[in-house]
């Protein structure tokens, strides 16, 4: 083939080999010569290749093209490049790429001749490729070895080999992979043995630091304090932790409850000296005397939200403390309404300990405070559990959010709705989507919502401008009010879209424009700092357009953000999150050596962990040994998340309940996890001039550690534009809703924020006026004849939410 080595062309058919390293984490290496039998080819390598293209200018049909990387030792002949071990080949007959084994998982589409492939690896150890300057696709490279480009033919072929640039791909204008925080992102993970405690009792404390990209084990070498902090917010003890294993990440720490401690809620914080970016969570338990059940009681309702007149049906579940079903129980149920009482009755438990009851509710009710009482009588032992009754009457908290941000007209957009009580409990609800004329007359019905898990649910529809849309309640019964959806139709934009609720080999999403012209834009699948896969796209005003992106395995699983680029502006439009099951999957089984044990007896587990086709995996193992009915007197959904929903889940969402559901792997786990990303989920964007005023926003808000988005001067596509001469700029934001602004995860219903910022702001925030918060911008200076380009940082914020 022919090949161009700094302005000279060497032309040769049949294999061949030359020496241009791919090295990933080095700069330089020297100038070296290469001897081939028959033929002396003579190149000097003055620097390091991230980056290569390989124009397929001529092929005999029918024939494969693989490109990709390769270690000095890969055969030349019989082989394509990620057939074998330790190389890495994108093919041409089916888009597949094959990491080092004969067969391939889908990278992207199939290419033929009159096509540029390119092939780089990033700082971060993948390996990427491109199609006419487009990018495709990743994967994740492990080499011990120097890799050198390859290409590779099952035919005769014409190819030009492009190392020195320019490239048609720029990673400068379409891509933010090469560009990190300069410090390694941890997230700090909290957890305890047990929910609550009494005076006397000791508390043991695990904190698990994970990198945040790949939830790998973070080898951190300083301190780091547990600091206790009581129902008050004031310090009661800060306790040094220490590494249990230095490899694992894990520190442990304990304390003592001294006697006479007042009961209430308390909190887990940590304080270390360290990454400015060490992301962590808070951790809540409660201190109050109390005495072990003897029975395990959980009462849930099955729906979370009854009006007037409707029927309440609810379950009960009951275990022994220390183990077997109390079958043949009596169960005497009581219900109050208002202090009257509406409901008694008595059941029994079946074999499996579960049992149901089902009552109406009065036709009149006037406050709405209801509760249900189960007791359970086991023989000798009695115990109760109550639960609240989930009345709705014409209060409701409703949140509303677009799927990717905006309401667009004439698009297809979805919508997600989350509704609670006004204690802040979930509420099931039934609505309608309906509009309203000048003249007050409702409109027949657009769509149908059915909340599913949490008070949450998702409807889909096509708004038209200058229409006011709002929801009508339906179930339950007596809810007149109407609630708007707090959100304007704009004319023009684009909706980002899926049908699905989670991916695993693919990410598929449809993009839609109303637009008059066709115009190019990125779809970037992000994993907070790290850009996992990325498209460019061109849609105008027709159908929606189908992507689909490839993350690689090791980096592109868990929650990512997949967002939309205006090309020409450089800005964000539209983003929504997606959930990727990891890949490979851990499994853990325990097992006692006995099926029962005395007090003082020595206790064996057998611990076995797993891949996804039962080999055994070396894993890293917390375990905890608690007493389970103290874990069974917190409500199920209040209880505290395993360590895959910490890695995976908590830092990125407000609010993480019901923790257990989310990744169960059936189809309601799946709708869920959907719904909680949808609504608790951060998205939206915040723009800062410099690393310093970012990390003094960190200080401020140390909550946003855990959802930081981005950094550097190659945030997307260009950056905003400022004066030379900076112009200073008064912002003063209103904050409207429970969504509180500047990462603030509580607030008021109104609260303000005065800031000094700089230019790059003022599209941001202007954007933001239309998303929840009311923006007043006072320029302070009018001089704006010299303009440059300024870097910007950028970090993300929970979008509003309307309240009503």
């Amino acid at each position: 083939y022919q090949r161009r080595v700094r302005g000279v062309e060497f032309e040769m058919w049949g294999p061949y080999r030359h020496s241009t390293e791919l090295t990933i984490f080095q700069n330089v290496v020297s100038g070296e010569s290469i001897k081939e039998p028959g033929k002396e080819h003579i190149a000097q390598v003055l620097r390091s290749v991230s980056y290569f293209e390989a124009n397929i200018l001529e092929t005999n049909e029918p024939m494969v093209v693989a490109v990709g990387l390769a270690p000095g030792n890969f055969p030349l002949t019989k082989a394509l490049p990620g057939w074998y071990s330790g190389s890495w080949g994108y093919h041409s007959d089916d888009g597949h790429v094959y990491e080092g084994m004969g067969t391939g998982r889908q990278l992207g589409p199939k290419f033929e001749a009159k096509k540029t492939v390119g092939c780089g690896v990033s700082s971060v150890g993948e390996v990427y490729w491109t199609i006419d300057g487009r990018l495709i696709g990743s994967s994740v490279v492990k080499a011990t070895t120097p890799l050198y480009p390859t290409i590779g033919f099952d035919n005769l072929g014409y190819v030009e080999f492009n190392i020195d640039g320019p490239f048609l791909y720029s990673r400068l204008k379409l891509s933010i992979r090469d560009h990190q925080l300069s410090e390694v992102r941890y997230i700090a993970n909290i957890s305890t043995d047990k929910p609550m405690y009494r005076p006397g009792d000791t508390m043991y404390i695990r904190v698990v630091t994970l990198d945040a990209t790949n939830h790998m084990p973070g080898i951190l070498s300083y301190r780091l304090d547990v600091q206790i902090k009581g129902p008050s917010g004031e310090i009661v003890v800060t306790n040094a932790a220490s590494y249990s294993n230095e490899a694992d990440g894990a520190w442990g720490s304990s304390w003592t409850i001294p006697d006479g401690t007042a009961g209430g809620e308390y909190s887990i914080d940590l304080v270390f000296n360290g990454p400015r970016l060490m992301g962590t969570t808070t951790r809540k338990f409660e201190i109050r005397e109390f005495q072990n059940p003897k029975l395990n009681l959980q009462a849930e309702f099955v729906r979370k939200g009854l009006g007037p007149g409707d029927k309440a049906i609810a379950t009960l579940s009951v275990t022994r403390a220390e183990g077997g079903i109390p079958s043949g129980a009596v169960v005497t149920a009581d219900a109050r309404i208002d202090g009257e009482g509406v409901f008694n009755g008595q059941t029994t438990l079946d074999a499996t300990g579960n049992c149901s009851i089902t009552f109406n509710l009065p036709s009149h009710i006037k406050e709405g405070n209801g509760t249900l009482t189960f007791t359970v009588q086991d023989g000798g032992v009695v115990e109760s559990v109550g639960k609240t009754i989930p009345i709705l009457l014409q209060k409701l908290d409703i949140r509303i959010y677009p799927e990717s941000g905006d309401l667009v007209s004439g698009l297809n957009c979805g919508l997600y709705v989350e509704c609670f009580t006004p204690t802040g409990d979930p509420a099931d609800i039934e609505a309608s989507l309906v509009h309203c004329s000048k003249d007050g007359l409702r409109s027949e019905p657009i769509a149908q919502i059915v909340t599913k898990h949490e008070g949450r649910g998702k409807l889909q529809f096509v708004p038209q401008p200058k229409l006011e849309y709002f929801l009508q309640i339906t179930k339950p019964a007596g809810i007149s009010s109407l609630f708007p959806l707090g959100h304007q139709v704009k004319k023009k934009g684009v909706v980002l879209t899926t049908s699905k609720h989670i991916f695993k080999d693919y990410v598929e999403l449809s993009l839609q424009s109303n637009l008059n012209r066709e115009q190019d834009y990125q779809i970037v699948l992000s994993k907070r700092e790290i850009t996992v896969a990325s498209t460019i796209v061109r849609v105008g005003n027709s159908k929606p357009l189908k992507v689909l992106l490839y993350p690689p395995p090791s980096i592109g699983d868990g929650v990512l953000r997949a967002t939309v680029i205006d090309l020409i502006t450089g800005f964000p439009l539209a983003e929504r999150l997606v959930f990727v099951v990891p890949r490979p999957t851990i499994n853990v089984s325990i097992k006692a050596s006995r099926p029962s044990f005395s007090p003082r007896d020595t206790v064996l587990l057998l611990i076995k962990t797993t891949d996804q086709f039962g080999l055994p995996v070396s894993t890293n193992v917390g375990v905890t040994i608690t007493d389970k009915s103290v874990l069974e007197m917190v409500e199920n959904r209040k209880k505290a998340p395993r360590l895959p929903e910490m890695a995976l889940l908590e830092s990125e969402v407000l609010e993480l309940n019901d923790a257990p559901v989310y990744l169960k792997g059936d189809s309601k786990g799946d709708e869920a996890l959907d719904l909680l990303l949808g609504t608790q989920g951060w998205r939206r964007f915040l723009f800062f001039k410099n690393k310093d005023d970012l990390y003094q926003f960190l200080t401020d808000n140390p909550r946003a550690k855990v959802v930081l988005a981005a950094d550097g001067q190659e945030n997307f596509v260009s950056s905003p534009i400022v004066s030379s001469e900076e112009e200073d700029y008064e912002i003063r934001t209103e904050s409207l809703n429970r969504g509180a602004p500047l990462f603030k995860s509580k607030s008021s219903s109104k609260t303000q924020n005065r800031k000094r910022i700089q230019l790059p702001q003022l599209k941001s925030l202007s954007r933001e006026s239309k998303k929840g918060k009311k923006v007043t911008i006072v320029r302070k200076e009018k001089d704006r004849e010299k303009e440059r380009k300024s870097p910007v940082v950028l970090a993300r914020k929970k979008e509003a939410a309307p309240r009503e």
